[in-house]
C-alpha cells in the first residue's frame, strides 16, 4: 500500500511538471483593429524558474520585442511590455489561450494557438536556395539613369497614417502642377481622392479621425488661410473658418471623447471648432 501511495504521488508530480510546460513555445494570434488584421507571435520560454517571453509583430517588421514580465500559474497567463503600455490576460485551455490584449485605452480580444516557427520575421520573403539565387540574377545588366531622374522630385510626397492605421494619405502631383491629397484604404487597396486642388494651393494637411481630414488653403489668393474638413472620399467639405480679412492657422487637436481643434486667427483669436460634425 505505502509503495502504491508513493506511486500515485509520483504520478501526480510528474502530471503537473508536463503541465506546466503546455505555456512553453509559440503562440500565435491575430488582432482585429477597425477591419485592419495585425498578426502577433509570443515567444515563452523557461529559464531557471521564472518564464521569459519575446515577441514578434511580423507585419510591422518587428521581432524579438522583450517582454518585461510572464506570469503563468493555474492556466492563467498575464503579459507585459512597458515601453509600449501593453498587456495581455488569457486563460489556457486546449491548446488555446483565450484573452484580452489592452493598449492606448483599447480592449481587444485575442486568441492564441500554438504554433512552430520556422524562420523569423515575415514568413512569406523568399527563403529557399532556389528563390535566392532567382533575386540574385535579377543584378545583372548595365543601367544607366539620367541626372534629371536623380533630381527629379517625387511625383508622391507627404505621407501620413490615419489615427487607426486604417487608412494612408499622401498627396500626388499631377501633369499640370497640382497635388491633391489621396486616401488608401490599407485593408482593401482602394484609393480614392480627398482633396482636389484647384484655382488655390493646400498648404497643408493632417487627420482628425480615421474618417475626416482637415487642411489649410488660400481663399481667393490674398493669403487669407481658411481651414477646412472633408471626409476620406471627399464628401461633407466644410469651411472652419468662413470669415472675411483673417488668416487662420491649426494650434493644436484636443482629442478626448470628441476631437476639437483650436484655430488661430489673425494670431490673437483663438476658438475652437469640432471639424467631425
Amino acid at each position: 500500500m505505502k509503495k502504491l501511495f508513493l506511486t500515485f504521488i509520483v504520478c501526480i508530480i510528474s502530471m503537473t511538471l508536463i503541465k506546466a510546460q503546455d505555456i512553453a513555445g509559440s503562440w500565435k494570434g491575430t488582432l482585429e483593429v477597425q477591419g485592419t488584421k495585425i498578426p502577433l507571435v509570443f515567444h515563452i520560454k523557461k529559464d531557471s524558474d521564472k518564464w521569459v517571453t519575446t515577441m514578434d509583430s511580423p507585419a510591422q517588421g518587428a521581432s524579438g520585442i522583450p517582454v518585461d514580465s510572464t506570469a503563468f500559474a493555474d492556466n492563467k497567463l498575464s503579459l507585459s511590455v512597458k515601453a509600449a503600455g501593453l498587456t495581455y490576460s488569457g486563460t489556457l485551455a486546449d491548446k488555446t489561450i483565450t484573452g484580452e490584449f489592452k493598449q492606448a485605452g483599447m480592449n481587444l480580444p485575442l486568441v492564441l494557438t500554438k504554433t512552430v516557427v520556422t524562420k523569423p520575421g515575415d514568413t512569406t520573403l523568399p527563403s529557399g536556395d532556389a528563390e535566392i539565387q532567382k533575386i540574385i540574377a535579377q543584378d545583372k545588366g548595365d543601367y544607366k539613369y539620367k541626372v534629371e531622374d536623380y533630381f527629379a522630385r517625387p511625383k508622391s510626397s507627404q505621407f501620413q497614417l490615419s489615427p487607426g492605421g486604417k487608412y494612408l494619405s499622401y498627396m500626388e502631383k499631377e501633369e499640370n502642377g497640382k497635388r491633391h491629397v489621396y486616401v488608401k484604404e490599407i485593408a482593401s487597396g482602394k484609393v480614392a481622392r480627398a482633396i482636389e486642388e484647384k484655382d488655390e494651393l493646400i498648404k497643408g494637411y493632417g487627420w482628425i479621425n480615421d474618417e475626416r481630414l482637415v487642411y489649410v488653403m488660400d481663399n481667393g489668393g490674398n493669403e487669407n488661410f481658411h481651414i477646412y474638413a472633408a471626409n476620406v472620399d471627399g464628401g461633407n467639405v466644410l469651411d472652419l473658418t468662413p470669415f472675411d480679412g483673417v488668416q487662420a492657422s491649426i494650434e493644436r487637436i484636443l482629442k478626448d471623447q470628441k476631437n476639437y481643434m483650436i484655430i488661430t486667427m489673425n494670431k490673437d483669436n483663438k476658438q475652437v471648432f469640432e471639424p467631425t460634425r
